[in-house]
């Protein structure tokens, strides 16, 4: 049983030295579409916003003691309730003890959770269950990341739809789509078309100052717009 046990554990999880701590953490590996392969929740950038179908992680501790995974719905809202479970308590001879470990979920109701940070997140259900429950307490993390669908048009090479990770930018979509060179991009005009609004993207900003805001995450069924500047 217990070599059973490692054995799957070894294959989900891959240990990672910590420079500045001396612990081991063991974080989950995930495979993007470019078969690459990228380590969360340490390597997200700072700045990642949890979108619908990344799946959040939350671990209740003190008075309620539970662990319960929520997936991202489009909504943007999860929902916290109690779902009283009763897991048996296994000792180290391998018998069932007679004094069961409950498993619980403090009632908290929805949070939308769409666009924010984990942090943000972790303090909002915080605040919230301090009010009702103080003796417990709880940690956020993004377990896994969802997939979006993007639509490229325009005067490129390969238009059409790519299935990429939240992780990529507009400049990212826009090399599958064969406008891989900085002369390239700046020789044309790029749009984002996002929740019906059209807005132009000042990509120039990016390439020469490095200004992160002006190459953007790519959202779920956001359509990008590539078109050469007439001469």
């Amino acid at each position: 049983m217990k070599i059973i046990l490692f054995f799957l554990i070894f294959q989900e999880y891959i240990p990672v030295s910590k420079k500045s701590e001396s612990n081991i953490f063991y974080i989950e590996k995930i495979k993007t579409l470019e078969n690459a392969n990228i380590f969360y929740p340490y390597l997200l950038p700072e700045d990642y916003k949890i979108s619908d179908g990344d799946t959040l992680e939350i671990r209740f501790f003190g008075h309620f003691n539970g662990l319960s995974k929520r997936g991202v719905p489009k909504s943007g809202e999860i929902l916290i309730a109690s779902i009283p479970l009763v897991i048996p308590y296994f000792q180290l001879t391998g018998l069932p003890s007679t004094s069961p470990f409950f498993d619980t979920i403090p009632p908290l109701g929805k949070f939308y959770v769409k666009g924010k940070r984990v942090k943000e997140v972790e303090k909002e259900i915080r605040e919230k269950l301090k009010e009702k429950y103080p003796e417990t307490d709880v940690i956020v993390e993004l377990i896994s990341l969802g997939v979006k669908v993007v639509h490229l048009v325009g005067d490129i090479p390969y238009p059409g739809y790519y299935t990429v990770s939240p992780l990529t930018r507009i400049t990212g979509v826009l090399a599958m789509g064969g406008v891989f060179e900085n002369s390239k991009l700046k020789e044309g005009k790029i749009y984002l078309v996002r929740n019906g609004n059209k807005i132009e993207i000042d990509i120039n900003k990016y390439i020469d100052e490095g200004d992160l805001s002006s190459n953007p995450y790519v959202e779920n069924e956001d359509i990008i717009i590539f078109k050469r500047k007439k001469k």
